[in-house]
């Protein structure tokens, strides 16, 4: 799959129909996803029961979709980095001296989406800004879980009235708790 061509809602309807034909009696359907793919349980759960089926459980473990991040008008591309950069980093990137910043959101604004996403993630590595595992991941995993990222989010905010009537479980590990009280 190209990272640019990533839609939640496409992914849940494939992943529907993969369980739908493993298990085709009507008998009411768990879901359990991991970080991004919460995101994708969920949207899972809206198509399940848009067919008329019932999903008894839905769990969504260490899921934070960026959708702060996408609910404004007009987004920097500051902020839009910022999101993907590790969060125990996020103070030294704002550290960064006013000039360096400027100058990476005045390059970051002359490319195109495809050679920005390849730009970022190549700054951020070379910065550090990235998790170990991100440092080692390919330009293209990197820039499919940027697009997953990305989409989650959008999804989340389409479908912030949307409710569903499984009853939703979610955990967050201790260190992603801890992250996300320090990016307060």
């Amino acid at each position: 799959m190209d990272w640019r061509d990533v839609s939640i809602t496409a992914i849940a309807k494939e992943q529907v129909a993969l369980i739908r034909q493993c298990q085709p009696e009507k008998t009411p359907y768990c879901l359990l996803g991991w970080s991004n793919a919460g995101v994708i349980a969920l949207a899972m759960a809206h198509e399940l029961e848009r067919q008329g089926e019932s999903v008894a459980f839905l769990g969504i473990l260490d899921t934070q979709p960026h959708v702060e991040t996408y609910s404004r008008d007009i987004l920097s591309d500051t902020d839009e980095m910022l999101a993907y950069i590790r969060s125990d980093r996020k103070e030294d990137f704002l550290r960064l001296p006013e000039e360096e910043r400027v100058a990476l959101q005045r390059q970051l604004r002359t490319l195109s989406e495809d050679e920005r996403v390849d730009y970022a993630v190549r700054w951020a590595k070379d910065k550090q800004f990235l998790s170990e595992e991100e440092a080692h991941s390919s330009m293209e995993m990197l820039k499919v879980g940027y697009a997953l990222d990305k989409a989650g989010a959008l999804f989340m905010r389409a479908q912030a009235n949307h409710r569903i009537h499984a009853p939703v479980h979610a955990w967050w590990s201790t260190k992603t708790c801890n992250a996300m009280e320090r990016g307060r």
